[in-house]
Parts: C-alpha cells; structure tokens; sequence
C-alpha cells in the first residue's frame, strides 16, 4: 500500500474523502445547470455550484467529462472566483470533451467554442465582446459594441489570469502565458506570451511522457 506521508493518510483513503466530498454535489450542479438551460453530457466533475446564465435564446453546450474548480480549496493555483458561462441572446457557449476549468470567465455575447482536451487556468477570462462603443458618444449604445466568436481548438492550454478578447482563433495544441492578453489569432502549436501576446517559442517536439515511456521500454 502507498502512503503519502506529508497528509498522514494512505493515498487510498485520501481518494475516498475526496469522492465523497464531491459525490452529493454532482447531482445538484446538474440540476442547477439544466434549469438554466444547459445540455450536459456524462462524467461531470464539479464541488461546487459555478455561475450560470443563458439569456433569451442562449445555449450553452457541455461535453462528456468536465471539470469546473470554482474556490481556492478545489484549485489553490489562485481561483478568486466561481466559473462564469454566460450565453446571451442568440449566442452559444460550446465546451468540447475532457476540458477543465478553474475560476474562468467565460462569457459569450457572440459564440465561444473551446475545443477537447483544453484547459482553462485559473480566473483566464474569454470575452467575445467590447461590451461599450469605442467612441464616447457610443458606450451607453449596446448596440455599438463589436463582437466577434472566440475559437479554442484542441488540446489548447491557456494559463492563470490571461484574457482572450474577440475575434480570436487560438490554434490546436497552443499556449497562452499566464496574464497575457490575446488580441489577435494563435497559430496552431505555439507559446505566446505577453500583452499584447506574441509567439516566443514552437511547442517542443517530443513529448516528455512519451519519451519516458519509451524509456521505460528501452526502446
């Protein structure tokens, strides 16, 4: 039997708190979300109730195995905050299989999908709207406001604190840094960085699981 001797509790017992600590909340977050309208697929891993709201003819569409951290105890990376889904009129919030989400905002005034297997850092915000006009005259006009949809295509890893705004593609497999601002396209299999963020590096080549794999293997 392993142990983990930093808790004082076989890694065993410590997997069983944890299941019975999220077991009663699953059923309730699931009804909490349909009653807002929400299309939820299977395996959904939550602790705790995240912000929900669909306006008028909003969607939000959930795939199979979720996970949502919304306080500082389910994620001590820095959540501040509860996940936000928001889908206003005539928009859609789409988020693809195997995804996680710590504390983020997403907010869909025009569509957002987030691909399989991305993973959202803590309190990262995608906005697919400038909410006011930019000309003084214009920011009391809702109407004035530009939206464009937000696209976060597979296996996409976006860090604590950064914002994507409107109009954005971030390529398959891409990183985003922490606390940078993306304004512009990501290019599939990239690290970008900064505000606003640019490229600094290609994602590397070899894969450090699969190379201790094969190392396992000798090959």
């Amino acid at each position: 039997m392993s142990y983990d001797w930093r808790e004082g509790f076989p890694v065993w017992a410590r997997r069983l708190a944890r299941w019975i600590e999220m077991a009663p909340w699953v059923p309730l977050v699931g009804v909490y979300l349909r009653i807002h309208g929400v299309s939820i697929g299977t395996g959904l891993r939550v602790r705790s109730l995240p912000f929900c709201r669909c306006y008028g003819n909003g969607r939000i569409e959930i795939g199979n195995n979720l996970t949502i951290n919304n306080t500082l105890r389910e994620n001590p990376g820095g959540v501040v905050h509860k996940t936000v889904l928001y889908a206003g009129r005539g928009s859609v919030l789409r988020i693809g299989n195997d995804v996680g989400i710590s504390g983020a905002i997403l907010h869909a005034q025009d569509p957002i999908t987030i691909g399989d297997r991305c993973l959202l850092g803590a309190n990262c915000s995608i906005f697919t709207s400038d909410f006011h006009g930019l000309h003084p005259a214009d920011r009391r006009v809702p109407s004035a406001a530009h939206k464009a949809p937000v696209v976060l295509e597979e296996d996409v890893w976006i860090g604590a604190n950064a914002t994507i705004l409107k109009g954005v593609t971030v390529g398959k497999g891409s990183i985003v840094g922490a606390s940078s601002v993306v304004t512009r396209n990501v290019p599939a299999g990239t690290i970008v960085m900064g505000n606003p963020a640019r490229v600094i590096a290609p994602l590397p080549s070899d894969s450090a699981t699969e190379m201790a794999q094969e190392r396992e293997r000798g090959v």
